[in-house]
C-alpha cells in the first residue's frame, strides 16, 4: 500500500472521530458528559480519542505476522516497561484513600521502523491518562518553556562561524526522572495489577512524574535546569531553554534544551 493511500486512511479514521467528538459537543454546549466509573469522572470523548489514536499507530498496513508472535513481542516490550518503571520507583502501592480520586492509566503501544518500513522493535509505553485530571488537585502549574527556532538556527550559525563540534543526545525516559509534587493516585498497568493481603484493590501512589500527566513536561524542565544551574551554566534571558557555560581558558558549552523533540546539542 502507498505512502498516499495510507495517510488518506489514517485522515479518514481521524475525520470520524472529529465527526463523533464535533457531534456531542453540539448536543452538550455547555456541558462535557461524562460517564461514571470505578474511578471517579472520565470523559468519554478523550477516551474515545486515545482509542481511536492508539489503533492508529499501532495499524500495520504491509506486514502479515503471525498474531500470536505479535503478541508475544508487544507482551514483552510491555515486560520491559513495566520493569523500568519498579527499578525507577515510579510509585508505590497503596489502598485508594476514602475521598480521593484515581486517574485511569492505560498502555500506548507503536512500532519501531527501519527506513524501508519494516518493524525493528516493538515498544510500550505505561501512561496516565491526563484528561481525567482535575484542577487545583491533582495539577496545577503546567508551562514548561520549549527552546525556539530562532534559538536553533542561531546556535547551528554559531557553530559554522566559529568551528565548533555539534552533538546530540537523548534522555531515556525524561519525564520518568523528575520528581511528582502533587499528590497523584492512578490505575495500575493493566495486565500487570497486584492486590493487598485480604485481596483489597490497590492503586499506584505517584513518586515520579509520568507521560501523560499534564505536568510532566514543567516537572522535567524544574529537574534538569536545576542540573544545569549546579553545574555552572547559566540561561538566557532571551529563551530559558539556552544555556551558555565558559572555561577559564575562553572554552565555550552551549546547550539547548527540546522538552518535546528531547534533544540536547
Amino acid at each position: 500500500m502507498t505512502a498516499s493511500k495510507i495517510g488518506h486512511i489514517k485522515m479518514n479514521k481521524l475525520m470520524i472521530v472529529m465527526s463523533i467528538m464535533s457531534g456531542r459537543i453540539r448536543r452538550k454546549t455547555k456541558a462535557r458528559e461524562h460517564h461514571r466509573l470505578d474511578d471517579g469522572l472520565i470523559t468519554m470523548g478523550g477516551d474515545l480519542a486515545f482509542a481511536a489514536a492508539s489503533e492508529i499507530v499501532n495499524e500495520d498496513y504491509h506486514l502479515t505476522e503471525d498474531e500470536k508472535e505479535v503478541r508475544a513481542e508487544r507482551k514483552k516490550a510491555k515486560d520491559a516497561e513495566y520493569q523500568a518503571h519498579i527499578k525507577n520507583g515510579t510509585w508505590e502501592l497503596t489502598p485508594l484513600p476514602k475521598g480521593e480520586r484515581c486517574i485511569s492509566s492505560g498502555w500506548v503501544e507503536s512500532d519501531k521502523r527501519d527506513k524501508d518500513g519494516v518493524i525493528v522493535k516493538r515498544k510500550a509505553r505505561f501512561i496516565a491518562k491526563g484528561y481525567s485530571q482535575k484542577y487545583g488537585y491533582d495539577y496545577l502549574q503546567t508551562y514548561a518553556p520549549v527552546a525556539s527556532m530562532t534559538t536553533i538556527r542561531l546556535v547551528l550559525a554559531l557553530a559554522c562561524i566559529l568551528d565548533l563540534e555539534l552533538d546530540n543526545m537523548d534522555v531515556d525516559t525524561a519525564y520518568l526522572q523528575s520528581d511528582l509534587e502533587e499528590k497523584v493516585h492512578i490505575k495500575q498497568p493493566p495486565g500487570y495489577e497486584k492486590y493487598g493481603p485480604n485481596g483489597g484493590e490497590l492503586v499506584c501512589r505517584l513518586r515520579k512524574s509520568l507521560y501523560g500527566l499534564k505536568q510532566s513536561g514543567r516537572n522535567w524542565h524544574k529537574k534538569i535546569d536545576g542540573w544545569f544551574r549546579g553545574y555552572a551554566f547559566h540561561p538566557s534571558s532571551a529563551d530559558p531553554c539556552l544555556y551558555v557555560k565558559f572555561g577559564s581558558s575562553g572554552e565555550m558549552l552551549i546547550i539547548v534544551l527540546d522538552l518535546f523533540q528531547r534533544n540536547l546539542a
